[in-house]
């Protein structure tokens, strides 16, 4: 690796940043803005990290990464131009901190997008005392909150962001989403359809399904999406992306199937849309996560779902995430139709 040969072999010792900073500032900068830097790393070897802050485009450099300080949100290695700069990408289900939804649009907002943050607070049952670690009380508290904490990790990085407290099972207030959309940005470029809920009661069972839990799930997981979905064809502009997010076990999904049958429906409705969006030039694809730590995996549960997963851990809201950002980028223009597991190897 070039910038390596610099400091002489990768096993020497290195200077301290700021003495290799002045040296290798233009090399660095010319690496990352061509998006020629390799991300090359290991413990034990000679490592340099290219760091691009947000506001000043800055290229910072360290000669170690264990002697980085900075928060991970800042950790980005530069690989890829997204082509996101700008763009508006719109997130539902984003109120859950450890979520899926809030770590993808801070995702966006890294990559310079500006990003709608859509939830609609879920209560159930929870013990406060419990939410300070990983399981069903931590999720449900976060499910039941509001995106504060999102905006906060959003305000740091100066980012462009819009919340929305909304229910998108009703055509009304998804219109409702849009027109504040147009309003604030005057396009929407990127439709994340995240949001979901399903039975916590033990309902979800051929024995012990109601109507009232076959109404609901399919009123979120499906009609809202397909509602968003339309309403995004509607406002499209010169660019235009839809990911949707369903479930690995979609196909088989005993003690839940309902919801299994929910994200089976907007699996097929992916293909179905991709279909008939294509002549707009608009993609729609589908990620369909494995199990995923947002927050509901306590240490029992993940001793039981970690020898199901071939690659040993699971899943992390990142992992995701960084699907997402590469289905809405303009790399994946001729990728559309597709659903795409990141499982680690679960449910194949």
């Amino acid at each position: 690796m070039f910038v390596l040969s610099l400091f002489g072999s990768a096993s020497g010792c290195c200077a301290p940043a700021s003495f290799c900073l002045p040296s290798l500032y233009k090399y660095t900068k010319y690496f990352a803005e061509n998006q020629v830097f390799s991300n090359y790393f290991d413990d034990n070897l000679f490592t340099i990290w290219v760091l691009r802050t947000f506001q000043e485009k800055q290229i910072l450099l360290a000669c170690s990464k264990k002697s980085l300080s900075l928060p991970y949100e800042q950790k980005r290695i530069i690989m890829i131009n997204y082509g996101l700069k700008d763009r508006v990408a719109l997130i539902t289900g984003a109120n859950n901190p450890q979520g899926i939804g809030a770590t993808t649009a801070l995702a966006f907002a890294r990559e310079g997008a500006k990003v709608v943050l859509v939830y609609k607070k879920v209560f159930r049952p929870f013990d406060p005392a419990k939410a300070d670690r990983n399981g069903v009380d931590r999720y449900y508290q976060s499910n039941a909150g509001d995106a504060g904490a999102v905006v906060e990790k959003l305000q740091a990085m100066h980012a462009d962001y819009l919340v929305l407290e909304i229910d998108i099972s009703s055509e009304e207030s998804v219109r409702a989403i849009y027109s504040a959309v147009m309003e604030r940005y005057g396009r929407i470029d990127i439709l994340v359809n995240n949001a979901a809920v399903d039975d916590e009661n033990g309902l979800d069972t051929i024995e012990q399904i109601t109507p009232s839990v076959i109404d609901d799930t399919f009123a979120v997981n499906v009609r809202g999406s397909i509602l968003m979905m339309r309403e995004m064809i509607r406002h499209r502009g010169d660019y235009g992306r839809i990911i949707n997010l369903s479930t690995d076990a979609s196909q088989i999904f005993a003690g839940q199937i309902t919801y299994g049958a929910s994200k089976a429906t907007l699996e097929a409705l992916t293909r179905s849309i991709a279909l008939e969006v294509a002549k707009y030039g608009i993609t729609v694809n589908c990620v369909a996560p494995g199990p995923t730590q947002t927050g509901w995996i306590d240490e029992d549960l993940e001793k039981a779902v970690l020898p199901l997963i071939p690659m040993g851990q699971l899943i992390q809201p990142d992992d995701i995430a960084d699907t997402i950002l590469f289905l809405a980028s303009e790399r994946a223009r001729m990728l559309t139709g597709q659903v795409i597991k990141v499982s680690g190897g679960h449910a194949l």
